[in-house]
């Protein structure tokens, strides 16, 4: 039997030895109190684990705290939210707040120790020992759920004597300075898009898009959110579509939606392929103004006074420089040499059992960071991996002893975790189940999706 659920109480001092410290070992520690950290407390605690999730922040979010308040989401509120707590639009401060209505509802913060942030971790026995900057916690398991995007990435380039303003999507606060100005685009995926999106709605002078190349977009004449449904993907997968039929069912639907709207110029090399390629709603303005747009198929080499310098010898006149280059992963401070290079979830899936499970360190699980990154919600992933993690925790499930080196899109993780995990997913039973569930949910478009129950 698990130790009973305690929440944390500020006067504690969780993980130091007074005696004997085996009452001060916890049963589990989460990393990150995030979507993902949340999500995992949540299952962790409504298993009765003794758990405490460590976050360096004040509060939850992770990095929908950090982002700017235009960024949204790429599907409907009603996709995206977690189970039936209420959520009132796609925007950052209403996923902000959906995210802190989750902590509510679970009464999470109480389990949380805030600005604590982990510096390293040390396997000693049959323990983990946790080093914070705040001191020092013991606990059996570790659960990773500081996500793929915790280190935005800008590409190195040369200055000189810059006079143009640089900016990341996820540090551009205040869209209104892109008013009247020349804007460079720098990157070929959805934050590009984004802010390209952004610079035209800002009416900025004139927009310059630099790309090395460009990942697929489903065009449309509609909003991303109004699109973007995963239900029918979800249908699909739950009455048997093979990915092979679904790549091409979308291959061609893609080329006549490329010709129709005039952007054949920016398809992508290669094929689309439903179990590598992201499936992402287009950008309205983007294609509306696409003409309009001029285009570098290059990369940035340097900025000198207010010139941009391509690396094939193309000079671009600019005031401001956005770069929709995505993010990096950072497990650094974990203090694991395994993982202090690790930058993307395609590496990490790759030193990973299962999707999660760290095969060189006993008890070491990661939520979130290795099925996100491709067709899926966040919050509908993670809740699957986390129900499979308490199983695999409390040695009801074990997990494939091997790395899992393909992406898994969406509603094909319950067919993986399926094979394992006989306690969510009861023989003959569990296909059944969600094939309802996923009818249910499209039929019935503004329905909250909610997955546990």
């Amino acid at each position: 039997m698990k130790t009973p659920h305690i929440p944390y109480k500020p006067e504690q001092t969780l993980g130091q030895n007074s005696g004997s410290h085996a009452d001060f070992i916890l049963d589990t520690v989460v990393i990150g109190a995030g979507v993902s950290g949340l999500i995992a407390l949540k299952y962790l605690t409504s298993a009765g684990f003794n758990v405490v999730a460590l976050e360096k922040a004040a509060d939850v979010g992770g990095v929908w705290r950090q982002l700017p308040p235009w960024q949204d989401i790429q599907m409907s509120p009603e996709d995206w939210s977690i189970n039936d707590v209420p959520i009132e639009g796609f925007d950052q401060k209403s996923i902000l707040k959906n995210i802190g209505a989750f902590a509510d509802q679970y009464n999470l913060r109480s389990f949380i120790r805030f600005q604590e942030q982990v510096q390293s971790l040390k396997r000693n026995n049959d323990m983990w020992v946790i080093q914070t900057n705040k001191g020092t916690v013991l606990a059996r398991t570790v659960v990773c759920s500081t996500g793929a995007h915790n280190d935005p990435f800008i590409p190195e380039i040369t200055r000189r004597q810059s006079m143009v303003r640089e900016f990341h999507s996820a540090r551009l606060m205040e869209p209104s300075i892109l008013h009247g100005q020349r804007v460079v685009v720098v990157g070929g995926g959805t934050s590009a898009f984004d802010l390209i999106e952004l610079a035209l709605q800002q009416k900025a002078q004139s927009i310059h898009w630099v790309y090395r190349s460009v990942r697929w977009m489903f065009p449309t004449t509609k909003t991303k959110q109004e699109k973007a449904s995963l239900r029918q993907v979800a249908y699909q997968q739950m009455i048997g579509a093979k990915p092979e039929k679904l790549t091409a069912v979308y291959r061609k639907l893609l080329a006549e939606k490329y010709r129709f709207f005039g952007i054949e110029d920016i398809l992508p090399e290669r094929p689309f392929d439903y179990e590598r390629d992201q499936l992402v709603p287009g950008r309205r303005d983007l294609i509306q103004n696409f003409k309009s747009l001029r285009r570098s198929r290059s990369e940035i080499q340097e900025i000198s006074g207010n010139t941009v310098v391509l690396k094939s010898g193309e000079k671009i006149e600019a005031d401001v420089v956005l770069y929709g280059t995505g993010y990096h992963m950072n497990l650094k401070y974990l203090g694991l040499p395994e993982f202090a290079t690790v930058k993307d979830s395609e590496t990490l899936r790759g030193k990973c059992y299962g999707l999660m499970q760290a095969p060189n360190y006993p008890q070491l699980y990661f939520l979130g960071g290795t099925a996100l990154e491709l067709n899926g919600v966040a919050p509908l992933n993670i809740s699957m991996m986390a129900r499979t993690l308490v199983s695999v925790i409390k040695g009801k499930c074990k997990l494939p002893q091997q790395p899992i080196t393909q992406k898994i899109n969406h509603w094909h993780l319950i067919q993986f975790f399926s094979r394992f995990d006989h306690t969510n997913y009861l023989p003959f039973f569990w296909r059944l189940k969600y094939f309802l569930l996923a009818r249910h949910y499209l039929k019935h478009e503004k329905a909250q999706i909610r997955f546990d129950k």
